[in-house]
């Protein structure tokens, strides 16, 4: 005897949106020089890529883990507020927009005086 046959649907589109977050540097955080910023973004099929932006301008579309980016805050307006924003793509076309981060650019003065290779004195402090 035959098995009573069933119905099935299939579907293989993927309609999940990829994921993300800025771990580096964090909401709130003063950082001046070279940061690293380090963000991580996941997805059920494949991450195509991550696109970066500062203050609203297109930074890098970053393609490859770890999706990091090198970004020298001297070219920045110091004491101010700056957006640190990331839009994370997957292969099947899909879109995942992440909350922005946002931190302080601020000149930061640092003098340390040494004596004989010792530390003596190290004063950071920042400018308002």
């Amino acid at each position: 005897t035959l098995a009573t046959p069933i119905a099935v649907y299939i579907d293989n589109f993927d309609n999940i949106n990829p994921t993300g977050q800025i771990q580096n540097p964090v909401p709130g955080q003063t950082v001046d020089g070279t940061v690293l910023i380090n963000i991580v973004a996941s997805d059920n099929v494949g991450v195509k890529d991550v696109e970066l932006s500062i203050n609203g301008s297109p930074r890098d579309t970053l393609v490859e883990r770890p999706f990091t980016y090198n970004w020298d805050t001297t070219q920045e307006t110091e004491d101010e507020d700056h957006v640190i924003s990331i839009v994370v793509s997957d292969t099947s076309g899909n879109i995942g927009y992440v909350l922005p981060v946002v931190i302080n650019d601020s000149m930061v003065k640092e003098f340390v005086l040494y004596s004989q290779n010792k530390l003596l004195i190290n004063i950071r402090e920042e400018e308002e």
